[in-house]
């Protein structure tokens, strides 16, 4: 079965070793023989060994992968505010993955401008562990930031990928770059003043206010003028509540006052 091996090498360890000796020795002999044997010294040094690690992979093993927690992947579309205090948090797991990655690199892709925006990372480029979980991302925190893309009001596909980066695909056990989850940010609209709508209504309400009192100051010169028989004569039907007040000694002096008489 074929399998392909990622190695890591470490560097190779180094053995050295020296002896040195030396050996002297005299002997006289004179009727009987004696003799003193040599002497010698010697001495070494070792060294020490390095080995490598090697990880094989199955050639038919699965591509490593992810799968999203949060929001769940069989979720309809989410969308998500962009306002203060307002945070995004992506989660998802592993799978089939063999070699850990170094790190992962999050991103949104903006449909509509094409423009690539950094996902959380400690330095706000996206940028985390490769063992990391999950993501937080502050998209209104982001656009305070000076001199950077502001986000649009559209729809998003989110990115995650190794070092390798995006183009790194179908490597068996390995990461490979995730595209699958599609999102939304919106804006809340800024609210309306209600000041100016307010002194529209207290204007239209003055209005009719005055105006009502010219109708009833119009309506009240009337009655003054005309008599009570004159009102039966001409509307049978007239309110006797009017009948009476026409009848009453205001509605007299009222009259008597324009020079009429009932």
């Amino acid at each position: 079965m074929s399998s392909v091996a990622n190695t890591i090498t470490q560097p190779p360890g180094t053995q050295t070793g020296a002896q040195t000796g030396s050996q002297t020795g005299s002997g006289t002999g004179a009727g009987s023989g004696s003799g003193t044997g040599g002497s010698g010294t010697g001495s070494g040094t070792g060294g020490t060994g390095g080995g490598s690690s090697t990880t094989s992979i199955n050639q038919q093993a699965p591509a490593g992968g992810l799968i999203m927690t949060q929001p769940p992947q069989t979720a309809s579309a989410s969308y998500y505010k962009i306002a203060q205090n307002d945070f995004i948090t992506f989660g998802w797991n592993f799978t089939y993955l063999i070699v850990q990655p170094t790190s992962l690199t999050v991103q949104a892709i903006c449909g509509a401008n094409g423009f690539t925006y950094p996902v959380g990372g400690a330095s706000g480029d996206g940028v985390i562990p490769g063992t990391a979980t999950s993501v937080v991302w502050d998209p209104y925190g982001y656009e305070q930031s000076p001199g950077v893309q502001r986000l649009a009001a559209e729809s998003y596909t989110l990115r995650i990928m190794d070092e390798r980066g995006a183009t790194a695909l179908g490597t068996p056990g390995m990461f490979n770059a995730y595209s699958g989850l599609k999102f939304a940010l919106y804006k809340p609209k800024d609210p309306t003043p209600l000041s100016g709508e307010i002194l529209d209504l207290t204007v239209e309400i003055q209005t009719d206010l005055s105006n009502l009192r010219m109708e009833v100051f119009g309506l009240q010169r009337w009655l003054c003028v005309l008599s009570p028989s004159y009102l039966c004569r001409n509307d049978r039907n007239l309110d006797g509540h009017v009948l009476r007040w026409l009848a009453s000694p205001a509605a007299s002096s009222c009259s008597g006052s324009l020079g009429f008489s009932p």
